[in-house]
């Protein structure tokens, strides 16, 4: 299943459509509760000119040493006692600073905290900030072809990635990945045909963009465009072009918007916060949009009140609200206490300590003919004879299956259904044959789809078999799951077993006999899970069939269809290893290690287990883009396999392979989906680096 949100179908008020030119989607409005509209201390002020915009850097480990950034069309960067409110210094006109429109800060980014200031000359000036808090150091400058209005940065939980947005006042918004090339930040693509530095995403949202703020833990990006309302796209350049709305003005809560900030808490908790010109911040839930309440800044000890809401940020200490004139300090106790709200800060020098490690894929099949949700799942064939003619076999879940090479070229293509999981295993005694036998649900006819493997044929590997008996359709297994979803396969000394699943939790399992010429299913056991299960994997040599119930984690059964039907668990969603949807699952054996690896799909991720110490959590992975190799990463992964052995100078270690849902090209257009192969090696330094 996949997220809501990429469904383009919310349950919440979170509204809006699929089509990156449709602004006039509608939210709901919300219920008003009792209105908490006056803020009663302002605890500091800045002097200055007209600010367009307001960031704040938190020192590490001296909090007297933080600094507050603004710019003007005036001054450019000016840089702010965080205390005292006083003014520090301008930065030095010869970085080429003046007439700034907007800033933003990340931690922890090439080893660098970064300060992004957009310019209107039309450029981007990154500058490093120094643990010391002097003045920022230039890190490199990126030229635009637009005079940006703003700029926010990503960061990007997983490995060491940099991201800057900008737009310009025609509603243009740029993407641009940064790399460190010789000290300087700088583009991470060029086009191919211009060599030129080259956004990896480009989107025209329609009306004027007034602010702009990426929620890195949540990989959202939120806009303020000023005449409609606040829009949600995905943060990472592969979710396209997909969005919602969170607010609109006029049918919501907003009526003239300026800017959007963050405040973040503890577990997925804190508020998207909208400086709304006249009216105040108003204040959302992060988790699911919902409006919960507006602030206003009244004078209070000599500091005056806010007359026009120009922006906001926050931090560990309060909220900083920006006007025509000054900034305002509001310490979070008195927020607090104001809007009954719970405000209690992450660390947000902790958000990119994720725990994941980054692998980069290899190679990659080329994308499936039809688009929207097609590939699905991998299985692996390791060739006894030579290991570098190995095979991957791919489902099509609109059209059939499909058998890659190692280095992701096209074999072969069947058309033979919608398969949605596929499976093999070698050495399948039917009759007086031994086959290599490959199986796959198939959504059109309900049916389970058998193949033979014949490494004889190079080019057309895999032929259908002819399934025959009484619970067979047109030469399929007949399954009674009200619709066939997952599968795999198991072996033992008695016979081989084909595991199907359906979304009401039922699973079955066939004992496959016959012959290759007729081979033959007969049910002979049903297992159950309490809601959809999908993913699925058997260890023949410990008996242990595991399935993925997609809201709820990883159960164990006995796989022998003598044993019980019992579940045991290994892993549940929300414990920090896996967030929902639990989809693919694989196991990697190579004869010093035994591990059982689950695709976490609601971020991206791999969770690591060791069969071998019961289930104890190696780690995590993710795979990210390889720019170099022109490789995109993965993203709301389905299925996966890997499998062990030398298989040439890629997959020294054996082949991981994932299927890709937001599949993009080289120059990160938008591309039906794929699969994507990473080398073992990579994934075994990585997780036993721990």
């Amino acid at each position: 299943m996949r997220q809501t949100w990429l469904a383009c179908a919310l349950t919440t008020l979170l509204l809006g459509g699929c089509n990156d030119n449709n602004n006039t989607a509608t939210p709901t409005p919300t219920p008003t509760p009792d209105p908490v509209l006056t803020a009663s201390l302002a605890m500091g002020k800045t002097a200055g000119g007209k600010n367009e915009d307001i960031a704040l850097w938190l020192a590490k480990s001296d909090s007297e040493a933080s600094r507050l950034y603004t710019v003007d069309k005036k001054s450019g960067l000016e840089v702010y006692s965080l205390q005292s409110g006083a003014l520090l210094h301008t930065q030095d006109d010869d970085l080429d600073n003046e007439g700034s429109t907007g800033v933003d800060v990340r931690y922890n980014s090439f080893g660098h905290d970064v300060l992004a200031v957009s310019n209107n000359s039309g450029a981007l000036l990154f500058y490093g900030i120094g643990a010391d808090a002097a003045a920022p150091t230039s890190l490199g400058k990126l030229d635009l072809d637009f005079e940006p209005a703003g700029v926010c940065l990503y960061r990007p939980l997983y490995g060491d990635q940099l991201h800057a947005i900008t737009f310009d006042e025609a509603g243009q918004v740029q993407q641009w990945k940064l790399k460190l090339d010789n000290g300087a930040l700088v583009s991470a693509i060029t086009g191919e045909d211009t060599g030129a530095p080259a956004p990896v995403r480009t989107l025209q949202i329609g009306g004027e963009i007034s602010g702009c703020v990426v929620d890195d833990e949540k990989n959202q990006l939120y806009l303020a465009e000023g005449a409609t309302g606040i829009w949600r796209y995905g943060a990472d350049p592969e979710t396209g072009l997909v969005r919602q709305i969170v607010d609109a003005i006029g049918l919501g809560e907003l009526e003239e918007i300026e800017d959007v900030g963050l405040f973040i808490g503890a577990e997925g908790s804190g508020y998207l916060l909208a400086a709304d010109n006249s009216k105040g911040i108003q204040v959302y839930d992060r988790k699911d949009g919902k409006w919960l309440t507006t602030l206003t800044v009244a004078a209070s000890s000599g500091v005056d009140a806010v007359e026009e809401y120009n922006g906001v940020t926050s931090g560990p200490t309060g909220l900083l609200i920006e006007d025509d004139k000054n900034s305002k300090l509001l310490t979070l106790s008195s927020v607090a206490g104001i809007s009954k709200l719970e405000w209690q800060a992450k660390d947000l020098r902790a958000l990119s300590q994720s725990g994941v490690d980054p692998i980069y894929p290899v190679a990659e099949t080329p994308e499936m003919d039809d688009d929207g949700d097609a590939a699905d799942d991998p299985a692996i064939w390791i060739n006894p004879q030579d290991a570098d003619k190995s095979l991957v076999i791919g489902t099509n879940k609109q059209a059939g299956l499909l058998v890659y090479g190692l280095d992701g070229s096209l074999i072969q293509q069947l058309d033979d259904g919608e398969m949605n999981n596929v499976d093999l295993r070698d050495n399948v005694a039917l009759g007086s044959d031994r086959i290599t036998l490959v199986a796959a649900t198939n959504r059109s006819s309900n049916t389970v789809a058998l193949y033979a493997l014949d490494n004889s044929t190079p080019d057309s590997p895999l032929t259908k078999l002819t399934a025959t008996g009484s619970n067979t359709q047109e030469g399929e297994l007949l399954s009674a799951v009200d619709e066939v979803y997952g599968l795999c396969l198991y072996q033992d000394d008695v016979a081989t077993y084909v595991y199907l699943n359906g979304k009401d939790g039922h699973i079955e399992q066939w004992q496959i006999g016959g012959t290759a010429k007729a081979p033959t299913g007969e049910k002979v056991r049903t297992l159950s899970v309490a809601s959809q299960p999908e993913g699925c994997v058997a260890d023949d040599a410990s008996h242990t069939l595991y399935v993925g119930e997609e809201d709820v984690g990883i159960w164990s059964f006995d796989a022998r269809a003598t044993g019980a039907s019992t579940a045991t668990s290994i892993d549940k969603v929300g414990k920090g290893n896996l967030t929902a949807d639990v989809e693919g699952l694989t196991v990697y054996a190579d004869g010093s290690r035994k591990w059982l690896i689950a695709s976490s799909q609601g971020d991206n991720s791999y969770a690591v287990y060791d069969m071998n110490d019961n289930h104890k959590v190696l780690g995590r992975f993710a795979l990210l883009a390889n720019d170099s190799a022109g490789v995109d990463g993965t993203m709301d992964t389905d299925g996966i396999a890997a499998a062990s052995g030398n298989l040439g100078s890629l997959y020294p270690q054996g082949i991981f392979v994932a299927q890709d849902f937001n599949n993009v090209d080289s120059g990160y257009a938008s591309e039906n989906q794929n699969f994507k192969f990473a080398s073992m090696a990579e994934i075994i330094s990585a997780v036993e680096a721990k």
